[in-house]
This record gives structure tokens, C-alpha cells and sequence, in this order.
């Protein structure tokens, strides 16, 4: 930031930093500037870059341009989290939820494909107050004889979604609908499943923000060596990535290896915007974490579809 500051823009682009010709760019650089002398800047903050790749940002008026103010504010809320996903694809198939908390998003987190944004639902609207409807609320209430508070119920149908929305058979089912608008959702017929499939959502969620006792880092093997990623490879017959001619993480399936976000192949591509640096010590333990959220997510989805199975099909 202090190179925007002295507007170095040619060490910037010695350093790989893309500086888009837009017309306001003097007048962009010179608000930069402003800002930054002013030293006006709130501390940057963590945003969802792609999908379990996260970043951080100057959140600020004087370097950011359309901020989404109006939908970001709510993840000012302590604890709250939303869904992520998008209105339409390119092409199929439809991968693209991913949960958030508290952190910022940017609108290609989901796909850099174009049309296919991410769109931001929350939680929360305030610190007690859920973003669904009460008329639905009170629907769900009567229909499953709930007697609960509106922000308990809103957190059971929350997590419900986040789980049909990862379910392989409902976005088969439905692949046309979803790649032309927002997805519909299914309710089942009993309150049982509603809240076993929601049980399934929370633990999905927990799992994909790192939080989940599941997570076992010990499970991967690594070797030593310069900690440096250079060319990037995933051995099959192994079970291992190479992140340059001889370090290696082991015990990864190719199932693992092929998870996508979106069009985003996750593990690839956290390691491909890391290609010449060497992972720090955090890298190292974030990369693990995000590893094992992939494996136990591959299990859960699974969990999910049997149960929309004999909900929706089965029945």
C-alpha cells in the first residue's frame, strides 16, 4: 500500500501487480494517495477470495470502488454467516454454495466465469433479527407444529438449505432451473427430516469454516524440503501432490484433488496463487485444514444425498 501511496506504479507492476487503464485512474490514485497520507485507512479485513482461499482488504471508500455497502453491512453482525451462490451458470454442472462468517466477499469468489457472481444471503438482518420473512416463519411453524422462537427456526431452515443446496441428486434433478435462476427449495414431509437434513447442513457448515472437531491435520503426510511451491502435480498412483520437484503432501484422494467451489478447483487452485512463495508455517497449517474440510465434506455430501433420497424420491 505505501507503493499506491507514493503512486510507484512501476514497481507495482515489476511486482506483478495489475493496474487496470480506467479512465479515473489518475483521479483514483490520487484518492489513494489521500487516503493513505490522511492515514485514514481502516485495518484491512478478511475476505472470501475464492472459496476456502481467503485474503485480506482495505474495506475503505478511498481504494475500493462499489462497495455493496447495503448487502456487506450485515456481515458487520457478530456471528453471522450467509450463503453463497449465484443466479445463473455459463454451463453446468452447479457446484457454486459456499458459507461465509463475518468475512467479506468478493463477487467472483464462486467462478471467475462471466455472469456467474456470487450473491450474498445472510443470516441475520440485525443482531436478532433473522432474513427470512415471519410470514414464512410462522408457515413453518404451523406446518410442523414448531414451537421455538423465530431466530431458532430461521437457524434450523438455514442450515436445511446450505444442505439440499450440496446434495449431487437434487442438482441433477434440477441442473436446468439452476442454471437460469436462484434455487428452489424442497421441504420434506415430517419434522424429523427436516431436522436431520438440517443437522447434516450445520455440521456442513462447520466443517467448511474450519471449525469442526472432525478436522484431523495429522492424517496427511509431508515431507521436508524447501517449502517453496513451483510446479504443481497430483499423482494418482501415489495419492500425492508435488508442490515442486520433491515435497509432497500424501494421502490425498483424487476425489479430494477434484473438489470444486463453483468452477474452482479448490485445492489446484489455493496452490497455483501461491506458485513462488514459500508457505509459512500457517500456510502450511491453513492448507491442511482446508485438506481434511474437503475429505469430510465429500463424506457429508454423501450423508445428505441418502437422505434426500428417501425424502424425495423414495417416497
Amino acid at each position: 500500500m505505501t507503493l499506491f501511496a507514493n503512486q510507484d506504479f512501476s514497481e507495482l507492476t515489476r511486482l506483478g501487480v495489475k493496474l487496470k487503464n480506467y479512465k479515473s485512474s489518475k483521479w483514483f490514485y490520487k484518492k489513494v494517495s489521500r487516503g493513505l497520507d490522511a492515514g485514514s485507512l481502516k485495518e484491512p479485513v478478511v475476505y472470501v477470495y475464492r472459496g476456502f482461499d481467503k485474503r485480506y482488504i482495505y474495506y475503505d471508500k478511498s481504494v475500493i470502488h462499489r462497495m455493496c455497502e447495503d448487502i456487506m453491512k450485515y456481515m458487520e453482525i457478530p456471528g453471522n454467516m450467509a450463503i453463497l451462490t449465484t443466479k445463473q451458470l455459463i454451463q453446468p454442472p452447479f457446484n457454486h454454495v459456499f458459507i461465509t462468517r463475518e468475512n467479506l466477499t468478493d463477487i467472483i469468489s464462486l467462478s471467475t466465469k462471466s455472469k456467474e457472481n456470487a450473491f450474498l444471503f445472510p443470516l441475520l438482518i440485525s443482531a436478532s433479527e433473522p432474513n427470512i420473512k415471519r410470514e414464512f416463519i410462522n408457515s413453518i411453524k404451523e406446518e410442523y407444529q414448531i414451537k421455538a422462537s423465530n431466530l431458532s427456526i430461521a437457524k434450523v431452515i438455514f442450515n436445511y438449505i446450505y444442505a439440499i443446496l450440496h446434495s449431487k441428486t437434487y442438482r441433477e434433478r434440477y441442473a436446468k432451473g439452476l442454471g437460469k435462476d436462484f434455487p428452489l427449495i424442497p421441504f420434506p414431509s415430517n419434522i424429523e427430516r427436516l431436522r436431520s437434513i438440517s443437522n447434516l447442513g450445520e455440521n456442513l457448515i462447520s466443517v467448511h469454516l474450519l471449525d469442526s472437531d472432525q478436522i484431523d491435520i495429522r492424517r496427511y503426510e509431508i515431507n521436508e524440503g524447501s517449502d517453496i511451491v513451483k510446479s504443481i502435480q497430483y499423482k494418482n498412483e501415489e495419492n500425492r501432490i508435488y508442490i515442486n520437484d520433491f515435497q509432497y503432501f500424501g494421502n490425498i484422494t483424487l476425489e479430494m484433488w477434484d473438489f470444486k467451489i463453483g468452477t474452482i478447483q479448490q485445492i489446484q487452485d489455493w496452490l497455483k496463487r501461491r506458485q513462488g512463495r514459500r508457505l509459512s508455517t500457517k500456510d502450511f497449517d491453513y492448507f491442511l485444514k482446508m485438506l481434511d474440510s474437503i475429505r469430510i465434506s465429500i463424506e457429508e455430501i454423501k450423508k445428505i444425498d441418502e437422505e434426500y433420497h428417501q425424502e424425495f424420491l423414495n417416497a
